[in-house]
């Protein structure tokens, strides 16, 4: 039994130092393939930190820095093309969005520009209607002036009018008052005549 025991516990050991060693080297093998699996992670991580950082948050600032250009009223700028996915569509719509902007602009900016040399046009209209409205004025000024005038000759021919009609009437009056004396004298003379006549008898 003892001779048994032995060899029990010996062939036990045997195998529990033949198990010891598949699990050092299954834990060897676990730690190598872990840390090649954290490695091949980091490397990966990074790879995909690399490729968005420069497949979009690259794409995205620049598409950003466009906006901005824009806001501040730069039409001007180069958009790239960026093949067909997400990041590209965005880059391209922004370039439609871009000449959109710039047809409107250019098309408020002629109409501004239209409405600018209307705004002249009428404003040296204006000009002109008020230089002619003063030259108007004046000449009113000068034509009022006239009528004043006017009316003061014709209230000073109406007096020489009713003057010469009272010197008329005088006249008329001294006229006949002279026709009586000549009628007179010739009466007068009728007289002496027949009396010269008797005076020859």
């Amino acid at each position: 039994f003892y001779t048994s025991a032995v060899d029990f516990f010996r062939a036990a050991e045997g195998d529990g130092a033949e198990l010891y060693d598949t699990f050092q080297g299954t834990a060897l093998v676990l730690e190598i393939a872990i840390g090649a699996a954290v490695v091949i992670s980091i490397v990966m991580i990074l790879v995909v930190l690399w490729g968005i950082t420069v497949n979009v948050i690259r794409p995205l600032g620049r598409v950003v820095q466009h906006f901005e250009r824009m806001a501040e009223g730069d039409l001007s700028a180069s958009i790239e093309q960026r093949g067909n996915n997400e990041i590209g569509k965005l880059f391209s719509s922004l370039a439609r969005m871009q000449e959109g902007l710039s047809t409107t602009v250019g098309r408020v900016r002629r109409s501004s520009q239209g409405i600018h040399a209307g705004s002249r046009h009428i404003a040296q209209g204006n000009t002109d209607l008020s230089s002619r409205t003063e030259q108007q004025a004046a000449s009113l000024e000068e034509t009022a002036s006239s009528m004043e005038q006017l009316t003061s000759t014709v209230s000073q021919n109406a007096d020489n009018a009713r003057q010469a009609s009272q010197l008329a009437q005088s006249a008329s009056q001294t006229a006949e008052r002279g026709g009586n004396v000549v009628g007179q004298v010739v009466d007068t003379m009728r007289d002496i005549s027949a009396s010269s006549h008797k005076v020859v008898d």
